[in-house]
């Protein structure tokens, strides 16, 4: 009765595609409702803070301590991470991060966003390389490619609360983009309620915007060290869509329509992940 109704569907990102196993699709999907749930529990306006974060710390003791419920989403998640020896730290993580949106409504500075998303977003990521990769890697192979994988997770939740800036004020009075470079939080809130971008919020977005293109280039070269062919393609695909976001957002005013990827956009994306990754390999089969 707290959720929303959305599912893995309305992301702007595949949550486990065609490319993924169907095994592996499964239990990333799985993980995905335990967070999707976990987030609108966070974001029900009926709800009070306290009541959020009693719910939140509820799961979280489950968790911790691999307790059955009577909730099947949660007993399946605890499942998957026993059975494939796991840690719970990530699926955890986001409940640390949820807590905060149950009572943070601002953030000051690029630092403190980036602190949020390591909570928020990066343990999606690290849950999907560690359930592919954790018995084919050595550790200093791992730790890198998860630096990577934050990177482009930690892209892809800024770029969202660029695209779900006006709805996040107006309906959760919940602004993400950071107070620093504003003169102060009214500045910011007024900025955002105006109809279309002022000269000021157009320079601030694509300061943001340039950050989160040197992020990605950072990304790229840290996901290349993925050895495992699917996930490669799968990851290489979400980093052209968060590419192509970047761009459209650049392009287009937030203020004025939610920016979104076109259905012809998504296939171009898929297209060139898929594409690129095959040229790198036949390249390096030719070395």
């Amino acid at each position: 009765k707290f959720t929303s109704g959305k599912n893995f569907g309305d992301e702007n990102f595949p949550v486990s595609s065609f490319l993924i196993s169907p095994q592996k699709k499964l239990q990333i999907r799985k993980f995905y409702k335990f967070a999707r749930i976990a987030d609108d529990i966070a974001d029900n306006k009926k709800l009070s803070s306290k009541k959020k974060i009693e719910i939140l710390n509820f799961f979280d003791d489950c968790l911790a301590n691999k307790t059955r419920t009577k909730l099947k989403f949660l007993d399946e998640l605890i499942e998957i991470f026993i059975a494939q020896n796991l840690s719970l730290k990530n699926a955890r993580k986001l409940l640390i991060a949820f807590k905060l949106d149950a009572t943070k409504l601002r953030y000051k500075t690029w630092p403190e966003l980036i602190d949020y998303c390591s909570n928020s977003a990066s343990p999606v990521g690290r849950f999907v390389i560690e359930l592919h990769l954790k018995k084919i890697c050595n550790k200093q192979t791992l730790r890198k490619i998860f630096h990577g994988s934050d990177k482009l997770c930690n892209c892809l939740q800024i770029l969202n609360h660029f695209q779900d800036i006006k709805d996040d004020l107006q309906n959760l009075n919940r602004v993400y983009i950071p107070i620093e470079m504003f003169n102060d939080e009214k500045d910011l809130i007024k900025s955002i309620k105006c109809k279309k971008s002022s000269t000021k919020f157009e320079k601030i977005k694509l300061f943001y915007l340039n950050k989160i293109d040197i992020l990605l280039k950072e990304s790229e070269s840290l996901l290349w060290l993925i050895p495992q062919k699917s996930l490669k393609r799968e990851t290489f695909v979400i980093l052209y869509i968060a590419k192509k976001l970047t761009e459209l957002l650049k392009k287009n005013d937030p203020l004025k329509k939610k920016v979104k990827l076109s259905y012809i956009d998504l296939i171009f994306c898929y297209f060139k992940g898929i594409i690129k990754v095959l040229k790198n390999n036949k390249s390096f089969k030719s070395m």
